[in-house]
């Protein structure tokens, strides 16, 4: 161990060396009886395991009080440390950032998987400036998904304390995750690289929340039009009425073809969506209108 990179009220963070190996890894160690949130964490991560975007898993072990789990080591830290330090992004880093979550997004979405936390905390960045995917303690199964699990089916996660992080559907009691969902989240996360802090951030917590229900989007009076619209289509307070990802990666912002990954069927949020007599429809010329 060549000493401590991070913390948490549960657990702490080396830089790790195999003996005789150059490669640097990352080893947490959790206090045990945490075990089931870490093993939680680590059937998301070994689901998702060899994308670029998403952090690598290599192992997990026990020992008598605590449990050890083995990741890649990302040199560059976090993004919340980097937005603490340099402040609010230029454009081009915006977008090379957006097109990295992006594209580990869409990975764990092909395979099952609701990230929920896409916070700049938990988002890690290499010695290269490649952004990873990292939190995947209050991840979410879209189902019949290899990585199902029914104890991921509850609606409480540990986000509560960023409510401007979380859609509008999900304040309320039986809010279901969806693609719609984790792209609100994404939304946030733009808007915060952009202008350093999150949308919907003044006030109180209850202030913010009622921001986040009812409060229009706030546009950014540095950022062009293209990227206030972007903004305002993943912000809309409706699901069904954000963009799909065929439309979400077309948008003219990213100036960049980006493939779209055939997606899964969400049987829990289209079972939500028909209790309320609505239904799945692709918002794509919804998200196309001003």
């Amino acid at each position: 161990m060549y000493g401590q990179i991070g913390a948490s009220t549960f657990s702490k963070v080396y830089r790790t060396r195999r003996r005789s190996m150059i490669e640097f890894v990352a080893m947490r160690k959790v206090e045990k009886h945490h075990g089931n949130a870490v093993m939680h964490e680590v059937r998301a991560l070994h689901a998702l395991n060899h994308h670029p975007n998403v952090m690598r898993f290599h192992a997990w072990y026990t020992t008598s009080n605590h449990i050890w789990v083995v990741t890649e080591y990302c040199a560059g830290g976090t993004l919340q440390q980097l937005l603490s330090q340099d402040g609010p992004l230029p454009e081009s880093t915006v977008i090379s950032f957006g097109l990295d979550v992006l594209a580990g997004m869409q990975h764990a979405h092909c395979h099952g998987v609701y990230v929920v936390d896409v916070r700049p905390r938990g988002i890690l960045i290499d010695e290269y400036g490649l952004l990873k995917l990292s939190n995947f303690g209050q991840a979410r199964p879209n189902m019949d998904s290899a990585v199902s699990n029914p104890e991921w089916l509850s609606d409480a996660f540990g986000v509560r304390d960023a409510p401007s992080y979380i859609a509008p559907e999900l304040h309320a009691p039986g809010g279901v995750h969806s693609f719609a969902s984790e792209f609100w989240s994404f939304g946030c996360l733009l808007h915060e690289m952009a202008s350093g802090r999150p949308p919907f951030s003044d006030g109180s917590k209850a202030e913010r929340l009622d921001a986040v229900l009812h409060g229009a989007p706030p546009a950014l009076s540095r950022a062009n039009e293209a990227f206030n619209h972007l903004l305002g289509a993943l912000l809309r307070k409706h699901a069904l009425t954000r963009p799909s990802w065929e439309t979400l990666l077309a948008h003219p912002f990213w100036k960049a073809r980006v493939t779209a990954l055939p997606m899964p069927r969400q049987p829990l949020y289209e079972a939500w969506l028909k209790e309320r007599g609505e239904e799945v429809v692709d918002s794509a010329a919804d998200a196309d209108e001003g």
